[in-house]
């Protein structure tokens, strides 16, 4: 007969003691592991754009962190990682919101072909899709150049003091010392003038479009329009510029055949074509329809390259009512807002704001009571920083408003207009606020 040894049962305290490893023991099985702590990423937006080498995707490229019931997650950190080396991802690390979103901007390198950027966390990653196209000449290449003064205001004008026997002028103001210079005279009549979006100086005639060279200050053919029209230029941050004019909203392009008719605009929508803006950011367009005592604001959005399919209706943006006025001038600066000047010959000459949801707000008002001499006659208006800049062609000064709506001054020459003059053709620019080494 076999003989088992007793078996002592433990004491009570014992027992309690080993209840708790046991149980923690179990918690720490690996075999018993919890997914429902890992986070996913998913792309909200920005995949597949399309853009020229060298260049920066218009849309942000946005994803959002969520956990494995949909929640989305505050406070994870992403990496952001492109495949091209010379391609520059800003940040390179962002932590997501309160809706779990974050996101990154994306410039291409000289490379052409397809780009991917991968966005990480630490249990998963999606990729997003680019596509670097050629650059199609020098002009619509997005390299920076710095050929003129950074953050100066640039005027043509068909009167002043300095025309010098020429039919327009064009000149170059310091916003800092008031210092007015003359670039050039000559005998186009000069309609309009902008920068591209790589900082070089063109100018338009009813008929052609010129560079100006920086070096000898003289007038370069570029191109021609199909057909005589006046013409409003902008910068185009898809490529070398944006215009408008009665009947049409077009992109400049590559010479020979330098415009490229967007959007055909019909008569119905009464479009001021001296009002043109477009969004540095964004790269969408801004114009004003209308007529009489209304009117309205359209935003068209757009990539700075396609064509922009069917009409204006559907695009309104802002409505601006009741101010018998006509709209003179636009702007759009990098927060998406539009600054408009209205100008009447008895009673109202003001700058409104509009805010990126469509919200119209008084700015600044131009007319002290009665005094129409004192309040002057306003056009064209150029952003530049802080301030707002427009020629007052009555009273022949440039005045500088702050965004704030705040007065700032004016600097006041003949070389802007010349006295008893208030027809005259002018434009305003301001040069890219960039420096270079």
């Amino acid at each position: 007969m076999k003989l088992y040894p007793a078996i002592k049962k433990p004491a009570p305290f014992l027992l309690f003691i080993l209840v708790p490893l046991i149980v923690f023991s179990c918690d720490d099985d690996p075999s018993n592991t919890d997914d429902s702590a890992k986070l996913n990423i998913s792309i909200v937006s920005g995949n597949n754009q399309t853009d020229r080498s060298g260049s920066a995707l218009d849309e942000p490229l946005t994803v959002q962190v969520t956990n494995i019931i949909g929640a989305t997650i505050p406070g994870v950190t992403v990496q952001f990682d492109a495949d091209v080396q010379d391609a520059v991802v800003s940040p390179g690390e962002s932590v997501t919101d309160n809706y779990g979103l974050t996101s990154c901007t994306l410039r291409l390198g000289s490379q052409e072909g397809e780009y991917r950027l991968i966005a990480s966390i630490a249990d998963d990653s999606v990729a997003f899709t680019a596509t670097a196209v050629p650059v199609g000449c020098n002009e619509e290449n997005p390299a920076r150049v710095c050929e003129w003064p950074a953050g100066h205001i640039f005027v043509t004008t068909t009167s002043s003091s300095l025309l010098n026997g020429s039919v327009s002028v064009l000149l170059d103001v310091d916003p800092e010392t008031d210092n007015i210079d003359r670039v050039l005279g000559t005998n186009e009549r000069i309609i309009d003038l902008a920068f591209s979006s790589r900082g070089e100086l063109f100018v338009a005639t009813d008929q052609k479009i010129f560079k100006v060279d920086p070096d000898t200050k003289t007038l370069v053919e570029f191109g021609t329009y199909p057909e005589e029209r006046e013409v409003e230029l902008e910068p185009n941050e898809g490529g070398i510029m944006a215009g408008l004019s009665v009947n049409n909203i077009f992109s400049v392009e590559c010479a020979p055949d330098i415009i490229n008719d967007l959007m055909t605009i019909a008569s119905t929508f009464y479009v001021k074509w001296e009002n043109l803006a477009v969004d540095p950011v964004t790269r969408d367009l801004y114009l004003i329809g209308g007529q009489s005592n209304y009117y309205t604001v359209y935003a068209v959005t757009w990539d700075g390259r396609s064509s922009i399919p069917g009409s204006l209706a559907g695009h309104a943006h802002a409505g601006i009512a009741n101010v018998n006025a006509t709209p003179t001038g636009m702007c759009a600066d990098s927060t998406g807002t539009v600054y408009i000047i209205l100008d009447s010959t008895d009673e109202t000459r003001k700058i409104v704001s509009v805010a990126p949801g469509g919200t119209v707000s008084d700015l600044y008002s131009f007319f002290p009571g009665m005094n129409t001499q004192a309040a002057g006659r306003w056009g064209d208006i150029t952003c530049l920083d802080g301030n707002l800049f427009m020629i007052d062609k009555r009273n022949d000064r440039l005045v500088v408003i702050s965004k704030n709506g705040t007065w700032v001054k004016a600097i006041e020459n003949g070389a802007f207009s010349e006295p008893f003059m208030e027809t005259e053709r002018y434009g305003i620019a301001a040069s890219p606020a960039w420096t270079c080494d």
